[in-house]
C-alpha cells in the first residue's frame, strides 16, 4: 500500500508540521511505536466469527433496551414497544454480523 506524506494536508489545515520527521512509511516518526510482530499483526487484522457474533449480541442488547424505551415513550404501550423492539433485535443482529464480516475483509485502516 502507497505511503501518503500528511504535512501538505497538515500545512492547508493550518497545522504546524515543525517537528515532524518522516519514515520510510511516510509516518510522522512520534505516531510510530515501532515494529509490530507478525503474529500480533495477523491477530489484529482479523476477527473470528464467534468474536463477531458475540459484539453484535452485546451491541443489540444496547440497541434494544434503547428501542423498547423509545419506543414505549412515542406509543406509550409496552406491547407495541415489546414487539418492535423484539423484531428490530433479529433483523439489526443479523445486519450487524453481515457488516462485521463484509469489513472483515476490507484492508482500510489496517496495518
Amino acid at each position: 500500500m502507497r505511503s501518503v506524506d500528511p504535512t501538505p494536508i497538515r500545512a492547508l489545515a493550518g497545522e504546524s508540521t515543525a517537528g515532524f520527521r518522516h519514515g520510510r512509511e511516510g509516518v510522522p516518526a512520534q505516531d510510530r511505536a515501532g515494529p509490530v510482530p507478525a503474529e500480533q499483526r495477523a491477530a489484529l487484522a482479523r476477527e473470528s466469527r464467534v468474536r463477531s457474533i458475540a459484539k453484535a449480541v452485546s451491541w443489540r442488547i444496547i440497541g434494544s433496551l434503547d428501542t423498547l424505551v423509545l419506543s414505549y415513550l412515542f406509543t406509550g404501550n409496552v406491547l407495541i414497544a415489546g414487539s418492535i423492539a423484539s423484531t428490530e433485535t433479529v433483523t439489526k443482529t443479523v445486519l450487524y454480523y453481515l457488516h462485521e464480516r463484509g469489513w472483515s475483509l476490507i484492508a482500510l485502516g489496517r496495518a
